[in-house]
């Protein structure tokens, strides 16, 4: 078997840095991707929440005048 030339082997390590840093790019993004859908959901929650409460508040005043 040859001995691996010294260009190959800065090619590899070239090859491995560039594909560890687009692995980590990705996985970034991701995770900021999924920061930003979490917050849109809790934001969510809570305007239905809010809704929620603004309906049984309606429905409690419909029944009361309902039963005078």
């Amino acid at each position: 078997m040859s001995k691996p030339s010294t260009s190959s082997l800065v090619i590899g390590a070239l090859s491995g840095a560039v594909l560890g840093f687009g692995i980590r790019t990705v996985v970034s993004k991701k995770d900021k991707i999924s920061a930003k859908v979490k917050e849109l959901d809790r934001r969510l929650y809570e305007d239905g929440k809010v809704q929620a409460n603004k309906i049984s508040r309606i429905k409690q005043d419909v029944n009361e005048q309902v039963k005078q």
